[in-house]
């Protein structure tokens, strides 16, 4: 029984929509826009700026004298984020994340312990870059008085972002 309940409460994948028509708070949507940001991180690596950081990092491949086989290692995945601000023809929303660990804080560690034999692999969100967005609508901005209105209509509480094609 408890799979005929499941099949009737089942979340429904988020719908595609633009900012100005999210309709209800706690709904699930998709949004589609450019990155306006509102404060910086900055790549491990080459200090780019990001709004979004995904790192992995690895000790690669070696072969001891003792074992026939290669030791990959464990490695580790993180990801640091700020809020930003998706804007797309119909106006802009705020984009709130998980905002995760000091990545440039793990990248210094992992280099002190194995140097050179570090593979890795960052992936960043820019500012400027189109994104896909799903999340949940947590807040509409667009009522009130027009001498106190926010820069956004809404607030979405991110799931995930992704590049967008």
């Amino acid at each position: 029984m408890h799979w005929l309940l499941r099949l009737f409460t089942r979340e429904r994948d988020p719908q595609p929509r633009r900012v100005d028509e999210l309709l209800e708070i706690g709904d699930r949507v998709e949004l589609v826009g450019r990155v306006e940001s509102l404060g910086e991180l900055h790549s491990p690596l080459d200090h780019e700026p990001a709004v979004v950081i995904r790192y992995r990092g690895r000790p690669t491949a070696r072969i001891d004298r003792q074992t026939p086989f290669a030791d990959m290692g464990t490695g580790i995945e993180a990801h640091q984020a700020l809020a930003f601000v998706l804007r797309d023809s119909s106006g802009t929303a705020l984009i709130e994340l998980d905002a995760g660990v000091d990545v440039g804080e793990i990248h210094q560690r992992l280099l002190g312990t194995y140097g050179a034999a570090l593979e890795l692999d960052v992936e960043l969100v820019r500012p400027g870059d189109r994104v896909r967005v799903q999340g949940r609508v947590r807040e509409r901005t667009d009522g009130g008085s027009p001498h106190r209105r926010e820069a956004w209509a809404a607030v979405v509480v991110a799931e995930s972002v992704a590049l967008a094609e």
